[in-house]
């Protein structure tokens, strides 16, 4: 968890590349590393008890603690606890998870490594709406649509109860499948909006993307408690990702988390490595060398798999970079 000097000053490396771009709320930030907590609890706790962000409400607020939290000025994001005088961090929901999920996640065989929450719109960990869920989902025949609860309530409230349980029902499904997607970078930005920003950030030395790699490792090394035997692949945009894998071979070796990073290595059958869905859509792995300007080859390790011009992965890409056909 990143204190707000460090949020700042690595702000400081998109400000540079793009001038007047407004600095996300470091107490959104926090707020997203709450929920991101909470989906990685399912791997690396084991009792419900045991959860890093326990919730105590004030007033129709649920909260959770941060040592030192200063308050939100706004008052979008933070509460004053009445009984300890305490600043407390707002959240959407009670810790979302039943009791018997903890046991059912079993192990982690592949790894998704996204990129960052949308600027607007939906956060994964919060709501499991987008294809970062479903398409490995269905790469797998399961019917995403199934896992959703059924209600005939009306009110505001109780349509928000059931997308809360929609939600936890998709991602703990997803984490009993053996999936586990690490969404890393710590901006909630519409890269959309902010013309070539990706592309500037490769060939920048911001330190961002060494941010997105040392907490990624992180992040494996304490699940490799949990698992060893994972493959993974990048589900990010192709820009970000491409980044990653150059500074993973320029100062890493070639390694990642004690596994070769080479996008030459073991590649697929001739067959495989170009696909077409449509002649103007192809659907291309986003890490490697382009052979020309449409269509690359998807190697069998640190792959990245999309639709040029989709916002996620593609569940038959995954069927196949995977194995799982």
């Amino acid at each position: 968890m990143m204190s707000e000097e460090k949020y700042k000053e690595l702000w400081k490396g998109i400000n540079q590349l793009k001038q007047g771009v407004k600095m996300p709320s470091y107490h959104g930030y926090l707020q997203r590393e709450v929920y991101f907590q909470d989906y990685l609890d399912l791997f690396l706790q084991s009792n419900i008890n045991n959860i890093t962000y326990k919730r105590k409400k004030i007033g129709r607020f649920q909260t959770v603690s941060f040592p030192g939290l200063v308050s939100d000025p706004t008052g979008e994001f933070t509460i004053k606890d009445p009984v300890t005088g305490d600043i407390r961090l707002k959240v959407e929901h009670e810790y979302p998870f039943m009791k018997q999920v903890f046991s059912e996640v079993k192990n982690i065989d592949y790894v998704l490594i996204g990129e960052a929450a949308p600027g607007s719109g939906k956060y994964i960990y919060k709501d499991a709406s987008n294809s970062y869920i479903t398409a490995p989902l269905t790469a797998i025949g399961v019917n995403v649509d199934k896992l959703s609860p059924k209600s005939k309530s009306k009110d505001l409230e109780g349509k928000l109860k059931l997308q809360k349980e929609k939600s936890a029902l998709r991602l703990a499904e997803f984490a009993k499948k053996g999936f586990i997607l690490l969404d890393l970078l710590p901006f909630a930005l519409d890269f959309n909006e902010y013309s070539n920003l990706r592309d500037k950030i490769i060939k920048s030395d911001n330190g961002l993307i060494k941010f997105y790699i040392e907490r990624l490792e992180d992040l494996i090394f304490k699940l490799q408690k949990k698992s060893h035997n994972w493959d993974f692949c990048f589900v990010g945009p192709e820009t970000i990702s491409m980044a990653a894998i150059k500074l993973i071979q320029e100062e890493k070796g070639g390694l990642f988390a004690g596994k070769k990073v080479n996008h030459h290595d073991d590649k697929l059958d001739s067959d495989d490595f170009i696909y077409r869905k449509k002649k103007v859509n192809v659907v291309k792995s986003n890490y490697t060398a382009y052979p020309g300007e449409f269509i690359t080859h998807i190697s069998k390790r640190a792959r990245l798999t999309t639709i040029i011009g989709g916002s996620g992965p593609h569940s038959e890409l995954i069927q196949r970079v995977f194995g799982l056909k």
